[in-house]
């Protein structure tokens, strides 16, 4: 059964077939990963600069951008680097433009 536009449809189909029916209703991502200064930039600077540029990494991969939501933020602290650096990595996704 698939749902689509609140339409229920029920499809008899092999596995390869519905592969392909789930790839196509799949939403499209971005992600970045990258090491940030906290002492340079401030926690809040630096997570709106990371959002931005996974929000734009999905829309130049074909998501439409009013549907683009953050899914993921991730930060871990690097104690072995100096000047409060983080690993940010965040995941957005949005629908496909149509």
């Amino acid at each position: 059964i698939i749902r689509f536009h609140n339409k229920c449809r029920i499809f008899f189909c092999k596995f390869t077939e519905c592969n392909a029916i789930g790839a196509s209703i799949a939403q499209i991502g971005g992600e970045i990963d990258k090491v940030y200064s906290y002492e340079e930039l401030g926690r809040e600077t630096a997570l709106e600069m990371a959002k931005a540029e996974a929000t734009n990494r999905a829309v130049e991969a074909g998501a439409n951008e009013k549907t683009v939501s953050i899914l993921e933020v991730e930060e871990t602290p690097l104690a072995y680097f100096p000047g409060g650096a983080v690993r940010l990595r965040v995941k957005a996704v949005g629908d496909m433009v149509i």
